[in-house]
């Protein structure tokens, strides 16, 4: 009888096929000193690893949408605002049920992903989603505050020295508003 772990993949624990009380590579065994040192680091390896990956996400996603709402009025942007904030107000188990109905198997999004032979629910990148979920808006808060703050009279300025969209935002906006990003308050 083996371990068959749903978070099966790079930096969770290993399967053990045999019924056997040790692990199976014995350089491991020895690593592990025959206790559960091993799985332990597993699972602060699986821990470290997704949360850096969630934080990734969030900041790539997060920051432009934290921008476009600091900056652009547009139809729709109320909604979008109700939107990143539900995961905030809901409760986590009401959370996870809300991502297991959308990604499980039988979920909306369930057989599009099996089509692809993909499966998310109980798997490292529904960690990854999960973890994503509950910081995102928390991240965005903190950066649209941290946009919200930066004189636009300073973005002006750079662009009449001809400077580009690209150069202000990352040259002016971004260094202005970096505590924010970083989840100071400004």
């Amino acid at each position: 009888m083996g371990i068959d772990s749903p978070l099966s993949g790079p930096f969770c624990l290993p399967r053990r096929t045999s019924g056997g009380p040790g692990l199976e590579n014995p350089a491991e065994r020895q690593v592990a000193g025959g206790t559960g040192e091993y799985r332990r680091a597993s699972s602060a390896g699986l821990s470290v690893a997704t949360t850096l990956v969630s934080l990734l996400l969030v900041v790539m996603l997060g920051t432009p949408v934290a921008y476009l709402l600091a900056r652009h009025r547009f139809p729709g942007r109320r909604i979008l605002d109700t939107i990143i904030d539900l995961p905030m107000v809901l409760p986590p188990a009401v959370a996870g049920l809300a991502l297991l109905m959308l990604f499980g198997r039988s979920g909306l999004l369930g057989p599009s992903l099996k089509l692809l032979d993909l499966e998310v629910a109980f798997s490292t990148a529904a960690v990854v989603l999960a973890q994503a979920f509950v910081a995102g808006p928390f991240y965005i808060r903190s950066a649209r505050a941290g946009f919200e703050a930066v004189d636009p009279q300073l973005e002006r300025v750079a662009a009449t020295l001809g400077e580009g969209e690209p150069g202000i935002f990352w040259r002016i906006t971004i260094p202005l508003a970096f505590p924010s990003l970083l989840g100071e308050r400004s």
